[in-house]
């Protein structure tokens, strides 16, 4: 009734609901009791941690977040706080648009990764083009550089055609801004970007190794897959031009994602806190790069024991906030079983695919 005082009469309200108007102001003036307090206050931290990740996080990594603050409460209780004053989270469509052109005459580098267990960062990096589309310039296309151990996104190029300067730059990028030491790896699938000569030079004056997936098969580039499916979900406003594309990216990943974005994979991390713990000599034996089961990897949420459980965790509904809304179900084919389903929502336009740049 406190709610729609501004629209109706008191009168009117209590004759509509049958309680006495003398009634109605005893119960306005009763306090609040300990629980509905200690949820008020509860909502105060959840709506911060939620304007804090951009509207993206859901309940299971709000509430990752507010254990990482020191806050122990139920998932049910977070998630009914968020359902009552109408907090989501972004959900990933199931659907992907190939900008792979395996069809060339260039040769592919053997699989070095497949089983392979990352234990530090600068061993592996593996790279992929997704697109971007815009009102005024049509498609623009996306080329990064991930770190498979911390899942970092360490380079990164925006172009308007999927030539190979585009992986080129994206790569240049993540040389310059890591230096890496030698035996760095880099994995990508066949597209004739990574193929091709100018892009293999780059490589062999690095002394990088090269390392190609299986034709037809994503599998091994599944966490690089995972970073475009999140991206799309997460930044889900569609772009001017390659201008506004550029700049959305880069607050993204550079202010963002890397250093903020909780990553259950790396313990509740983010990608620059999981590097700076391994550098401080933290790192576990388990790691999360492990391509086959992917590991929790070094924790970093707070310590202490479990909250106690409380009424509300019992099981939810299906549509309750309850599911973790940043893991969609896996298509049937394109994904890997490690991570989830990476993929990009359905366009009207042509299918990027036709614009393939040819080898040079």
């Amino acid at each position: 009734m406190r709610a729609h005082e501004d629209v109706y009469p008191r009168a009117a309200m209590c004759e509509a609901l049958e309680i006495s108007r003398s009634g109605y102001y005893k119960g306005r003036s009763k306090p609040s009791g300990p629980r509905k307090q200690e949820d008020s206050r509860l909502r105060e931290h959840i709506v911060r941690i939620h304007q804090e990740s951009r509207g993206h996080y859901g309940s299971p990594r709000i509430l990752l977040a507010l254990r990482k603050e020191g806050r122990r409460h139920s998932r049910k209780r977070v998630a009914r706080l968020m359902r009552e004053d109408g907090l989501e989270g972004v959900r990933q469509s199931r659907r992907r648009v190939r900008t792979t052109d395996s069809n060339h005459s260039h040769g592919a580098s053997p699989n070095l990764i497949k089983g392979m267990v990352v234990t530090r960062p600068d061993q592996v990096w593996v790279s992929d083009i997704t697109y971007l589309r815009t009102e005024e310039e049509g498609w623009v296309y996306l080329a990064t550089v991930l770190d498979l151990y911390s899942r970092k996104i360490v380079g990164w190029s925006i172009g308007r055609t999927l030539e190979a300067t585009l992986v080129i730059d994206a790569l240049n990028q993540a040389l310059e801004t890591r230096n890496p030491a030698s035996g760095l790896i880099v994995h990508s699938d066949r597209g004739v970007q990574y193929a091709c000569g100018s892009y293999r030079e780059l490589l062999l004056q690095h002394g990088i190794e090269q390392s190609m997936s299986a034709k037809g098969n994503c599998y091994d580039n599944a966490t690089m897959e995972s970073f475009f499916g999140t991206f799309k979900a997460e930044e889900s406003a569609e772009f001017v031009d390659g201008r506004s594309a550029r700049l959305a990216v880069f607050d993204y990943i550079e202010t963002y994602y890397n250093r903020s974005r909780i990553h259950t994979s790396l313990g509740d991390c983010s990608p620059e806190e999981f590097e700076d713990r391994h550098h401080a000599g933290e790192a576990s034996a388990a790691s999360p790069g492990d391509l086959n089961e992917f590991s929790s990897g070094m924790g970093c949420s707070s310590g202490g024991r479990s909250a106690t459980p409380e009424p509300e965790d019992q099981a939810g509904p299906p549509n309750s906030h309850d599911r973790e809304s940043h893991r969609t179900g896996y298509p049937l084919e394109g994904c890997s079983p490690a991570e989830p389903s990476s993929v990009s929502p359905a366009r009207d336009q042509q299918d990027p695919e036709s614009e393939l740049a040819q080898p040079k």
